[in-house]
């Protein structure tokens, strides 16, 4: 075999005959594939009465990517089947794959997306933690910042903490932020304003309410805030 190798490659001629017959092996090989496996779709089809219904092609690469999302576990209305541990919400009602994680993000209801939300991602393999569902505020369900703070997530709608419209899809938010590192946070992340932009901050005594802006963080440097960041 080597030795046939090394004659081709000091021939163009044979290396020109050889390179033509074995793309006409390939070429018929994959004819032969292609009539095997649309005859197996085709018969597939069939046993499951969808024959007669037209067929939409659809990049390789896309048909990844929806496999990837539509198992996922993030407001998925069938969940329980793709993750056979995991609790469906069922509050607020009829919510379920409308694309939105409902309820508040420091919910106490067990039954609300953005308390399973958290089930979901572990059992997924995509964050650790418990996923036995206990939503009481400060449970050990939730994740916790450095400080001990409960750490929630929400879509968009029907956010509460704080007065004011905040751009993004979804957003976090975190407890028992001391004002010392408010600021340091949203220079750092943000516009270094504590009431305006993608991240704000407000006194968890002042909740709900409008955010608190940078004097107040600057005079309440041991005070608990609740920061939220939308995305």
């Amino acid at each position: 075999k080597r030795l046939a190798y090394e004659k081709m490659a000091g021939s163009s001629k044979l290396d020109r005959r050889a390179h033509k017959h074995l793309f006409a092996k390939w070429q018929q090989n994959a004819v032969d594939d292609h009539r095997k496996w649309s005859g197996e779709l085709a018969a597939g089809l069939a046993k499951f009465g969808l024959d007669k219904k037209p067929l939409r092609r659809f990049q390789h690469h896309d048909t990844h990517a929806a496999n990837a999302f539509y198992a996922s576990p993030f407001d998925d209305a069938l969940v329980v089947t793709h993750l056979p541990a995991a609790t469906l919400a069922t509050t607020p009602a009829g919510t379920v794959g409308n694309g939105v994680i409902n309820g508040v993000w420091d919910t106490t209801l067990a039954t609300d997306e953005s308390c399973l939300y958290w089930q979901h991602v572990r059992l997924s393999g995509l964050a650790p933690g418990s996923t036995t569902v206990s939503c009481a505020a400060n449970a050990d369900y939730w994740p916790k910042n450095a400080n001990g703070g409960q750490i929630g997530i929400q879509s968009n709608t029907g956010f509460v903490t704080m007065t004011g419209t905040m751009t993004g899809s979804y957003i976090i938010c975190s407890k028992n932020i001391l004002g010392q590192f408010v600021l340091q946070l949203d220079a750092t992340l943000d516009d270094g304003n504590p009431a305006t932009g993608s991240m704000r901050a407000i006194q968890q005594t002042a909740i709900p309410g409008a955010p608190s802006s940078t004097a107040t963080v600057q005079a309440n440097p041991a005070d608990s805030f609740t920061v939220c960041m939308s995305i």
